[in-house]
């Protein structure tokens, strides 16, 4: 459109300047022709450069949504990796917790537990009342120890929770609470209880304990089928009256072996760190 108002100018201004022509002298005439031809060179010049403007505001109106689609399809990647991320915090949650240590009138102790999921949603409470006092309390944590830790002790994937019942200087006994996938609570589970000093070896889904009379060492190997404890084989040292001591070994449901040295012991004990005094 804005083409043909041009033109149409330019053919009125020469019919105008062309009447105009009739009654003049032929110098002036030529000089208005050229007038004429100069402003027909400078309309079509000014009919080229609208043509040429239109032409870049398209192409940039193009850049512009080409950029837009590019920067909308950026933003829908990003909010995927996003979703993404949340899903697979969700299938995997991860435990923290806080263990607040109270004082009764009677100067006996609780603890309260809060374990909460890194994803926000998950919240277990729970208190228990330890046999240990607040001497011996602070005596363990001033060394460092801890009232709870997550271990996965029945082998399942899911992590469970240690909680610190009873200690002496060597021997330390645990509440253990598995967790159970149909109710989603920590159930406490008092198969687990009795187990001194445990520690697991998740390749081979057995859990060791060792408790300590008098300075030997009573060793124990457990394997967990459902959330209950079987004993794989037990090394027991016996002190007799005369002061003298010896140990045993049993395998399974086998007969008691006399023990003298590390030598001595069945391979299924190879991974773990047995003591036998002599």
């Amino acid at each position: 459109m804005k083409k043909i108002g041009l033109i149409v100018a330019v053919c009125m201004s020469i019919s105008l300047l062309a009447g105009c022509a009739n009654n003049s002298k032929e110098n002036t005439s030529e000089v208005k022709e050229e007038t004429i031809v100069e402003e027909v060179n400078k309309t079509e010049n000014d009919v080229s450069k609208v043509e040429s403007d239109d032409k870049k505001e398209e192409t940039v109106d193009s850049e512009k949504s080409e950029d837009e689609n590019k920067q909308t399809e950026e933003n829908t990647k990003s909010d995927t990796t996003k979703d993404a991320n949340k899903e697979q915090v969700t299938k995997s949650v991860k435990l923290t917790g806080v263990a607040n240590v109270n004082e009764g009138k009677d100067g006996n102790l609780t603890v309260d537990y809060i374990i909460t999921g890194t994803d926000g949603k998950t919240t277990y409470k729970f208190t228990e009342k330890p046999l240990f006092d607040k001497g011996w309390y602070e005596m363990y944590k001033g060394n460092g120890g801890q009232l709870f830790e997550f271990a996965d002790f029945n082998f399942d994937g899911n992590m469970d929770i240690k909680t610190q019942q009873y200690g002496a200087m060597v021997n330390q006994y645990y509440n253990i609470r598995i967790w159970n996938e149909s109710t989603k609570e920590f159930e406490l589970n008092q198969d687990f209880m009795g187990i001194s000093n445990p520690s697991i070896n998740a390749e081979k889904k057995q859990i060791f304990g060792v408790n300590y009379d008098r300075g030997l060492g009573n060793y124990t190997l457990y394997t967990v089928k459902d959330n209950k404890l079987t004993v794989l084989a037990e090394i027991k040292a016996e002190i007799k009256d005369d002061g003298t001591f010896g140990y045993t070994q049993v395998i399974g449901t086998g007969k008691a072996t006399p023990i003298k040295s590390v030598s001595d012991l069945d391979s299924i004990w190879k991974e773990y760190n047995i003591e036998i005094v002599k």
